[in-house]
């Protein structure tokens, strides 16, 4: 943490005069998100809310990508490195579409030193939390465990600070949000293939039987195209498509209520 400290004083961005409003934890789980769209509607906790340089939000927000090995994260200890997780964007996607809704057209600079500082503030707030636990201050249960994270979070810091990339570049991807991995746009094509072969063709025999037992006990009953259907399901993808799979749900055109809220809950379930 000295080191570290001591690296962070001695290479100061040239343009630390630069002035913004800084949430200071902004991750994923102080948001909340529109309940049928793709947009957050709230950002929460804003204790730690300062003026400052906007690329240090960025750095936080980003850190998992440069988290270490065997070190515990989103609760869990695992070897496996947050860019295995399935489903999120690459880093490189994430920081173009940063600068894109940012307007930003040139290179994130110093990105070395808030990397850096990153790491720093994180070391520093996990011994915080371990000193309450030793004082008797801490309402965590696993505020003991913090203890262990304190050096390895800031050796990483500390490697990060002297790497020879000091800037990151602005790629050309598209910044489009709901970015799929090549798995994600197979699956993505088969269910398109799916739903044309299957589902879009059983909609007019599931529309004449809701409208041939509108007024009968039966319009509670599935029709049997349903149960066919029920053999063939589609299989294979992740939470990570479901909005992709939602635009494609929108196909389907079943034209009375009664039909289409168990058409549409049979197609959310089993496609």
């Amino acid at each position: 943490m000295n080191q570290l400290a001591d690296w962070l004083s001695k290479n100061v961005p040239s343009n630390d005069n630069d002035e913004t409003l800084i949430h200071g934890d902004f991750r994923i789980d102080n948001v909340i998100f529109h309940q049928t769209e793709a947009r957050v509607i709230a950002v929460l906790d804003w204790e730690l809310s300062t003026i400052g340089h906007a690329t240090s939000d960025l750095a936080y927000f980003t850190s998992l990508y440069f988290w270490p090995r065997g070190v515990q994260f989103l609760g869990n200890y695992s070897n496996k490195s947050f860019t295995d997780v399935d489903g999120l964007p690459a880093f490189d996607d994430l920081i173009s579409i940063y600068s894109r809704c940012r307007g930003v057209s040139s290179q994130v600079r110093d990105w070395n030193f808030f990397l850096a500082l990153t790491f720093f503030k994180l070391a520093g707030i996990l011994q915080g939390v371990h000193a309450r636990f030793l004082l008797g201050n801490s309402s965590g249960e696993n505020a003991s465990m913090f203890s262990d994270m304190v050096q390895p979070l800031a050796e990483n810091g500390l490697r990060l600070a002297k790497r020879d990339k000091t800037s990151v570049e602005i790629s050309n991807s598209p910044g489009e949000l709901f970015l799929l991995s090549m798995k994600g746009q197979l699956v993505l094509q088969q269910v398109k293939q799916f739903m044309k072969q299957h589902i879009l063709p059983a909609q007019q025999e599931v529309l004449e039987y809701y409208t041939k037992y509108e007024n009968s006990p039966l319009r509670w009953e599935k029709p049997l195209v349903l149960e066919k259907l029920k053999n063939l399901r589609c299989r294979g993808f992740s939470e990570a498509y479901a909005a992709h799979i939602a635009e494609l749900k929108k196909q389907l055109n079943s034209s009375s209520e009664e039909c289409k809220a168990p058409w549409n809950k049979w197609c959310y379930k089993n496609v």
